[in-house]
């Protein structure tokens, strides 16, 4: 684009605080050897040839006993967010650039839709796109990408109608194939039709092949999520209420048969055992059919949220999937409220450590959906908090929810030519910069595991008391500071040493972490339970080491290993590893400095990160990738509100903008020469920028909008 088109395109929105800048059409393809080229995250050899993925004693395996770590990218939709799969040409790309990417494991969301909703009659998947289904498997898995996938993502009558914002209902096929026979059995006619048959370009049914890791029967089918306030239940699920009822030992508590969501029935101790009970069953169900079909992997389900029979679902399955957001977008309709706040308030962080307070420590731990989405303002906060969290908890596997993970090239090919919505995440330069982080903090590992840690109890005693599974807030905010999760008591024993050396915990004990495993009839009003108790027993046990400089009580979190430290009071987030440092700020911020990377200013809301690309350490790298990302947004957008509570107005359109931010930094390095260029959004080189010698580093601004070039997020730093 010429020098004066550019400048043109960097004037200011006069509907929005600060400086935007037009993004212009440009390429996305990151190119092979480029600085955002992470293609050597993902093994070099087609998925699968490491064997079925397993679970063996408690953790995720191959068949030669490699421990796995995926990276995970979303695809709900086809190119251009279309109902569709791409063509085998389209497919090559996508595969190509996801491995250039890092992910190691692709998800298909909605793959009944696309299949199904041109159906000719019941279950004849429209051929085009069976085909296009089966080849696209087959090009991620000679990239390197396993496969996870989605049987029932919406499961209307049809199969075919409904939306991705098409509220849940306990009327849809995928919930009630807990209870109606007719839907079972479309369950198991799509499988076999679609999984269990043969794909012609990989020689093998889709169950039966390794690349295949894991399944979900269907998506956030929970019965009660499902069921809404007032809906009435339906008939076949009362009466394998009132058969259960009969199996069961007489006990006190309201036995009263349901009429509706909502009712005290339903809220009864006694109908939530039941609704478990209910799903445990049907998940074994799944499990078994898949079994007998040839897949080996683990099955997920039951992730939605934290209601406390789905915990208590949870803790009989193999495996355990917890979705999470901060501020779902559950609408693109006008006047649809948003909730957008920043993960370092309360409401944020607490949506954060539910998931994570939500693990099973003797059990494998994914989180096949997260997002904090578009048009959340802090959205660039979630390339740091989410990842590292899940580094040092251990989880084996994050997915960022997107319609797709990866796009070609702005404005988008093919589909609808929009400008960016909730979770579109291949097109927004913000979460483009977010998952780069991830990338670098969770898939390469930067961010390392916490030894030791807090061990909740929690069984059948513990299931029975209404609201248990969500903790005291002191205790859910533990995983910042300390590993964390629950355990059974009769699978402590099972827990590595130093978690049961450190934190197993005796729930007849007297201690305040002894007191925080207990039901929760004993939380409301412990005092043992406030920050200053549960901090004192973290320090005296050595769990937090000396000068950990955790304050809750100043909204200061920092974990064990000291590479997370998030400052409530700040609104900030701090990344300090041996390859990347990083800090966010929800506010300008003026002099941070961390350990080799220091911020003299920030004026705007953003996220400052260097990474070394070398697998040197970052005091002695040569190659250092440089973010800086704030927000982005369309041009005329319109939401109404106030602070994090919003409405949808108006989405606006392309072009797409971004916040101009500027950071002054400086970088400690014994090099005597550095060369600073900034990278287009794909990875390319654009030039070389003014760089300053100062003390024991080099000081330079770094400009989402630098004079001259197109606007980025990204830059890298060569020295010698």
């Amino acid at each position: 684009m010429p020098l004066a088109c550019l400048k043109a395109a960097q004037g200011s929105d006069p509907d929005s605080e600060g400086t935007w800048v037009t993004v212009p059409p440009q390429s996305l393809r990151v190119a092979a050897g480029s600085p955002l080229d992470f293609s050597a995250m993902v093994p070099a050899r087609p998925a699968g040839l490491d064997g079925a993925l397993t679970i063996d004693n408690g953790r995720l395996t191959f068949a030669d006993h490699a421990r796995p770590h995926f990276n995970c990218g979303m695809l709900a939709n086809g190119p251009g967010g279309a109902l569709v799969f791409p063509t085998h040409e389209q497919s090559d790309e996508l595969a190509e650039q996801m491995r250039r990417h890092g992910y190691s494991l692709a998800r298909l969301h909605q793959i009944d839709i696309r299949l199904l909703r041109n159906a000719a009659g019941p279950m004849q998947p429209d051929p085009e796109q069976l085909d296009r289904f089966y080849y696209l498997l087959a090009a991620l898995k000679s990239r390197g990408i396993h496969w996870m996938l989605d049987i029932f993502s919406h499961g209307h009558a049809d199969l075919a109608g409904g939306n991705w914002f098409q509220p849940v209902s306990i009327n849809d096929l995928r919930v009630r194939i807990h209870f109606d026979p007719t839907a079972r059995q479309a369950w198991t006619d799509f499988t076999d039709r679609i999984f269990a048959a043969r794909n012609p370009y990989t020689g093998a049914s889709t169950l039966s092949d390794p690349a295949l890791a894991f399944v979900t029967g269907a998506n956030e089918n929970g019965i009660l999520f499902s069921g809404k306030p007032a809906e009435p239940l339906p008939p076949l699920l009362t009466a394998r209420y009132a058969q259960w009822l009969k199996q069961q030992p007489p006990e006190p508590g309201n036995t009263d048969m349901p009429v509706k969501f909502g009712d005290d029935a339903t809220h009864s101790g006694t109908f939530r055992r039941f609704v478990s009970d209910l799903e445990i069953e049907t998940y074994r169900w799944m499990e078994g059919s898949l079994r007998a079909r040839g897949f080996k992997g683990p099955v997920l389900g039951y992730h939605e949220w934290y209601a406390g029979q789905t915990s208590r679902t949870r803790a009989e399955l193999p495996i355990v999937d917890v979705h999470a957001y901060v501020g779902e977008v559950t609408s693109f309709a006008k006047g649809a409220p948003l909730f957008m706040p920043s993960s370092t308030q309360d409401a944020g962080l607490n949506a954060w450590m539910l998931n994570a307070s939500a693990r099973w420590l003797d059990k494998p731990f994914v989180s096949s959906e997260y997002g904090e989405a578009f048009p959340n303002p802090h959205r660039f906060e979630s390339g740091l908090l989410f990842p590292a969290v899940a580094a040092f908890q251990g989880y084996d596997m994050v997915c960022r929810m997107a319609s797709v993970p990866v796009e070609m090239a702005v404005p988008r090919q093919g589909g609808k030519a929009i400008g960016l919505r909730g979770y579109s995440v291949g097109l927004d330069p913000t979460e483009r910069a977010s998952e780069t982080l991830s990338a670098l903090l969770f898939a390469r590992g930067d961010v390392r595991q916490g030894t030791g840690g807090v061990a909740i109890r929690y069984g059948a005693e513990e299931s029975r008391q209404a609201g248990s599974v969500i903790l005291p807030v002191a205790v859910r905010r533990l995983p910042l500071l300390v590993r964390f999760g629950l355990v059974a008591p009769d699978r402590a024993a099972s827990l590595p040493a130093d978690m049961r050396q450190l934190s197993a915990i005796d729930t007849g004990g007297t201690s305040a972490l002894a007191q925080a495993a207990q039901r929760l009839g004993l939380y409301q009003g412990n005092p043992a339970l406030t920050w200053p108790g549960l901090m004192a027993s973290l320090r005296s046990s050595g769990a937090l080491p000396v000068g950990n400089i955790s304050d809750p009580s100043k909204g200061l979190y920092q974990s064990a290993t000291g590479e997370l430290t998030l400052d409530q009071h700040a609104g900030s987030i701090t990344i300090v590893t041996p390859r990347t440092e990083a800090v966010s700020s929800i506010m300008p911020m003026g002099h941070k400095a961390l350990k080799v990377l220091s911020v003299a200013s920030l004026d705007a809301p953003a996220v400052v990160a260097a990474s070394a690309l070398d697998g040197e350490p970052l005091a002695s790298s040569h190659h250092i990738l440089l973010v800086l990302s704030s927000d982005s947004r369309n041009t005329g957008m319109y939401m109404p509100g106030y602070g994090d509570r919003r409405q949808v107005g108006d989405w606006g359109s392309l072009p797409i903008r971004m916040r101009r931010v500027k950071a002054a930094i400086m970088l400690n390095s014994a090099y005597a020469g550095a060369i600073l260029s900034p990278l287009t959004l794909a990875g390319e080189k654009q030039g070389n920028l003014l760089l300053t010698r100062k003390g024991s580093g080099f000081g330079m601004t770094l400009d989402t909008a630098p004079d001259g070039y197109l606007p980025t997020t990204f830059f890298v730093l060569d020295l010698q």
